[in-house]
């Protein structure tokens, strides 16, 4: 199969969990087989203030030309010498301003050879590789969910997507922005990224959602991830699986945000996003732990401290980890 998905689309991870799969445990056709092809795409036109290059689709028609020339034609074009996979590697790319960092990779697999390395929350809002220093840091906040945070772009499917500004979310008191000092250089991500969340809740189920954005140096925030838990599947979605939460007592969440690739460029921030809802991308919790007409709110906390180290596990590609194509 030859799988080809977007860094904006709804079925991100699908693509590359499809690829996986096949790669390494289908049938003895299919294992190394397969080929996976990752670019700056939506499922549909993307939304906000970047642009990436126009001849991108024109790309991935071209290799899948091949691929079917190969497999049905019989043609030796060379592509099962190529590298399994292709993927963009998203810079810096406002509309007028892009960034020569932009770039086509290849990789022998998914993701690249990389190091997963936590980003640690800090007391007031900071975000720094060392772990916490402050021994009873957190952060607390009501959700209501009849006042949800409005969603801005991401992996949509029928609203506008892709890296819209996330600051037209506005400043709101159930939602926080945590952010790096200004990088001194580039920081290269690519393969999966997850949110370590330590947290508590005065109430039997709840959400937690975390948006990884870069913050470019005008202050624009464009989301790259983002991704919820419904607090009581964290143990898994099977009935035997679920369990509400303990009242006001501190549980380890762990968020898969999915997968990117991006060069966080010096003079940029690195962003974390932390609140309780994000709709209509994600549905909204009523915090019952039932489906009901009468939702109520949350008391949330985040907690960000030497105890409770909530931190975000990025993928740091070893350079030079891929091929440039």
């Amino acid at each position: 199969m030859y799988n080809a998905g977007g860094w904006y689309d709804i079925f991100l991870q699908g693509n590359i969990d499809s690829y996986s799969w096949l790669q390494h445990q289908g049938k003895r056709k299919a294992r190394g087989n397969q080929k996976l092809f990752m670019g700056p795409f939506g499922h549909g036109d993307l939304s906000g203030d970047l642009e990436y290059p126009t001849d991108l689709k024109e790309r991935r028609q071209r290799e899948e030309l091949r691929w079917f020339n190969y497999w049905l034609k019989g043609e030796k074009n060379g592509i099962m010498d190529d590298p399994a996979v292709t993927y963009y590697m998203m810079a810096g790319a406002r509309k007028g301003a892009f960034s020569p960092k932009n770039e086509w990779r290849t990789a022998a697999d998914w993701p690249p050879p990389h190091t997963p390395t936590p980003l640690y929350l800090q007391e007031e809002q900071g975000l720094a590789w060392q772990p916490p220093a402050s021994p009873d840091a957190a952060t607390t906040y009501i959700f209501d969910p009849k006042s949800p945070v409005p969603t801005f772009g991401g992996n949509n499917l029928t609203i506008k997507k892709g890296p819209m500004d996330q600051r037209a979310v506005g400043e709101r008191d159930d939602y926080f922005r945590f952010n790096t000092e200004p990088l001194t250089e580039d920081v290269v991500i690519a393969g999966p990224v997850t949110m370590d969340l330590w947290v508590a809740t005065d109430r039997p189920d709840t959400d937690f959602m975390v948006k990884l954005v870069d913050v470019y140096p005008d202050g624009y925030e464009a989301i790259v991830l983002d991704n919820p838990l419904r607090a009581r599947f964290r143990n898994g979605q099977n009935p035997e699986d679920v369990a509400m939460m303990p009242r006001d007592t501190p549980v380890k969440l762990s968020i898969d945000l999915w997968s990117t690739a991006l060069t966080f460029e010096a003079g940029h921030r690195i962003g974390v996003h932390i609140t309780s809802s994000n709709y209509p991308r994600f549905d909204v919790n009523p915090n019952t732990g039932v489906p009901t007409m009468n939702p109520g709110s949350a008391r949330n906390t985040v907690f960000h401290n030497q105890g409770h180290p909530s931190a975000l596990l990025l993928p740091l590609a070893a350079e030079p980890a891929a091929g440039k194509n």
